[in-house]
């Protein structure tokens, strides 16, 4: 019977898919900082698009990641303490 889940693979086969995750959530990612560079510099009227389409890039790169930097943002977004 073959694994099909990726919780049973080896520990091998789990490193390999690691190591070739896709990089693709960088794309949005370049364009979302470069963005946020471009509202530092801007004018009001501008700053308010400029952070929308930062926000927006921003989210798809999440959507884009794999899920193992999902988990290490969701983690992160768990354990830093929130100010009262």
């Amino acid at each position: 019977m073959k694994n099909q889940y990726s919780f049973q693979k080896s520990p091998s086969a789990f490193r390999r898919e690691v190591t070739y995750m896709s990089l693709l959530f960088l794309i949005p990612l370049t364009i979302g900082l470069a963005v946020s560079y471009l509202f530092k510099n801007s004018t009001a009227d501008m700053a308010e698009l400029t952070s929308l389409s930062t926000v927006a890039c921003l989210i798809v790169s999440l959507i884009l990641a794999p899920w193992q930097l999902k988990i290490v943002v969701l983690m992160l977004a768990i354990l830093t303490p929130q100010a009262t």
